[in-house]
């Protein structure tokens, strides 16, 4: 975050997209540059508050703690390149309790999260390895095990 983006915005975006491997993926003139380089997700933002969130004090630490989960968890549905209700279904939950952990209403388990990662990262390289268009592999339902029921393909 910098306290004067908004100022220098055009010359911190220059000397950002300048960088070799670079690229960005959203742009909010004055406020945001989100971006990646190689496979890291990364971006510059205008620092909105006089300190940074964790200096304020230990309630609002949380917030930023429930914030960065919430951006994890929709980077990971983004990630899978799924709907939010079919990302939901494999990781055995609802729709609408998936909302209400992207929003930061509600805070995953730690074994959810992992259940998550694991499915985003799944489904990516599932998508790589297939051409599109191809029949799922194996013949079965794509997101049917050999059982026939909802989970992770393997």
């Amino acid at each position: 975050m910098l306290g004067d983006l908004a100022e220098r915005f055009d010359s911190v975006l220059t000397a950002i997209e300048a960088t070799d491997g670079w690229v960005t993926n959203r742009v909010t003139p004055g406020k945001i540059i989100l971006g990646e380089l190689g496979d890291i997700e990364s971006g510059m933002r205008q620092l909105i508050r006089r300190e940074p969130l964790e200096v304020v004090g230990g309630t609002l630490a949380a917030d930023a703690e429930h914030a960065e989960v919430a951006a994890e968890v929709s980077r990971l549905v983004r990630h899978s390149g799924m709907s939010q209700q079919d990302f939901a279904e494999q990781i055995g939950t609802s729709g609408s309790r998936l909302s209400t952990y992207i929003s930061g209403k509600v805070m995953p388990s730690a074994a959810l999260m992992v259940r998550m990662r694991r499915v985003a990262s799944h489904r990516r390289g599932e998508a790589r390895a297939q051409p599109q268009g191809s029949p799922p592999r194996e013949g079965r339902a794509a997101g049917h095990d050999r059982s026939g029921t909802r989970g992770l393909v393997s």
